[in-house]
C-alpha cells in the first residue's frame, strides 16, 4: 500500500481566557452591538471595533451564554458580560488561514494582544479545543474498509458519500476526542480553501489529479 505523508499542523485551535473587564469594555460592545442591530446601514458600520489594529465587526447577537461576538477574517471571539466563575470571560477561534500561514506561536500571541486589550489581567489562559490534522497520499481504497476495522471506544461512525463517491468516515463525532478520514480535495471544492494546493506541492511534490 502507498502511503506518502505531506503535510501536518494544527487546523484550529479553541482558547478561553479568564479575567475581568476593563472599566467601559462592556459598555462600548453593548453600544458597537446595537449599532449592528440597527436598521440603518450607516449606524450599521459603526459596529467595527479597532483592537490592537484589528477591526472587529461587532456582531448583531450573542452565541449561547456569550453576550458579544467578536469577528474578523483570523479570530472569532466570544465575550461574557456575566462575573460567572464557571464561564471564561473570553472563548476565542483561531482561523485555520491564520495558523496555516503563520504558524500557532505567531497566532497564539496576535491573539493574546487583542484579549489584553479586554481584560485587566489574563488570570487563567486554557486550550478549550485543538483540531490536528495529517494530510496524506494513498492508492488504499477506503470505501472498502468495515466499520469492524476500526479500533475505536466511539459507539458512533459514520460513512460519507458526494453523489456516487466515497468521500470518507466520521468517529466519535461530539465526543471528547472525534476523528476524520475524509477526501480534502473534495472538501476544498466547498470551502474554498485552495491555499492547500501550494503547501502540498511545496511540501511533498503533490499534483492536480
Amino acid at each position: 500500500m502507498k502511503f506518502k505523508e505531506i503535510y501536518k499542523n494544527i487546523d484550529s485551535l479553541y482558547i478561553s481566557f479568564r479575567g475581568n473587564l476593563k472599566e467601559g469594555i462592556r459598555e462600548t460592545l453593548e453600544q458597537r452591538k446595537m449599532f449592528a442591530q440597527s436598521d440603518d446601514e450607516k449606524e450599521q458600520a459603526l459596529a467595527n471595533l479597532i483592537i490592537d489594529e484589528h477591526s472587529l465587526e461587532v456582531m448583531d447577537k450573542g452565541k449561547g451564554r456569550y453576550a458579544f461576538v467578536l469577528v474578523d477574517g483570523w479570530f472569532h471571539i466570544q465575550v461574557s458580560s456575566s462575573k460567572s466563575k464557571n464561564l471564561p470571560t473570553v472563548y476565542a477561534q483561531i482561523s485555520s488561514d491564520l495558523l496555516h500561514n503563520y504558524g500557532s506561536y505567531i497566532a497564539l500571541n496576535q491573539l493574546r494582544g487583542l484579549v489584553k486589550e479586554l481584560l485587566i489581567e489574563i488570570e487563567e489562559e486554557t486550550v478549550s479545543r485543538a483540531d490536528i490534522f495529517v494530510d496524506f497520499v494513498t492508492d488504499a481504497n477506503f470505501e472498502s474498509i468495515g466499520k469492524g476495522s476500526w479500533v475505536t471506544r466511539a459507539s458512533n461512525a459514520h460513512i460519507y458519500w458526494s453523489g456516487n463517491a466515497f468521500t470518507g468516515w466520521s468517529i466519535g463525532q461530539g465526543g471528547v476526542i472525534s476523528a476524520r478520514l475524509y477526501d480534502k480535495t473534495v472538501e476544498i471544492e466547498k470551502s474554498g480553501k485552495d491555499y492547500f494546493k501550494y503547501i502540498w506541492e511545496k511540501k511533498g511534490g503533490w499534483q492536480e489529479g
